[in-house]
């Protein structure tokens, strides 16, 4: 059974797997799994992921979103940072 903090660290084992938390999240993540059988065993489930998606390669993606030999649109260049901020405002949040 998962302890009383799972649902609000069950949101992480994504960016978790996918190597995309800062060192400091990461190491309250690894802090909570160790006592959490549940989200142990979500990352368990996930390992495979990072491997699987380097395998994808760009021409399947667009043929699966029914556009094949589509050009690629570069994100808004305020995308990242905007996306930055709104995570280390959520990161604060749960501090």
């Amino acid at each position: 059974m998962a302890d009383a903090d799972h649902e609000r660290w069950a949101v992480e084992v994504g960016p978790y797997v996918l190597g995309s938390l800062d060192p400091h999240a990461r190491a309250r993540f690894e802090d909570h799994a160790a006592t959490c059988a549940a989200c142990r065993a979500e990352v368990s489930a996930l390992a495979g992921l990072p491997g699987l998606l380097d395998r994808v390669s760009a021409d399947v993606v667009d043929e699966l979103e029914g556009r094949p030999g589509a050009e690629r649109a570069e994100p808004p260049p305020l995308l990242l940072a905007d996306l930055l901020r709104v995570a280390r405002r959520e990161e604060r949040a749960r501090a």
